[in-house]
């Protein structure tokens, strides 16, 4: 089951961008796995991260810096694998 965290609209400039809307999304099977899945609403593209968090507040986190950061679907799992590396680094 997957529960809508956030969306994001963003505005048509010029020639620059398309009008269009990202929805963040919490998937979980059970309370021991969560998957984070990513959805232009304009072309119905939807990426799923190629990750499964056992920590609920660590998915929540990285929707909240995909979100906040704008990143693209074509970025996010590169952006999530480079986040949780540089996690791991500080520990």
């Amino acid at each position: 089951m997957k529960h809508l965290i956030k969306k994001k609209r963003f505005s048509r400039i010029g020639g620059l961008q398309n009008e269009k809307i990202i929805k963040y999304f919490l998937s979980s099977h059970d309370e021991t796995n969560y998957a984070i899945i990513i959805m232009d609403q304009n072309d119905n593209n939807e990426t799923k991260i190629d990750k499964l968090f056992n920590d609920k507040e660590i998915a929540l986190s990285l929707i909240e810096f995909l979100y906040e950061n704008s990143i693209s679907l074509e970025q996010s799992n590169e952006v999530i694998e480079d986040l949780l590396k540089n996690k791991e680094n500080k520990i």
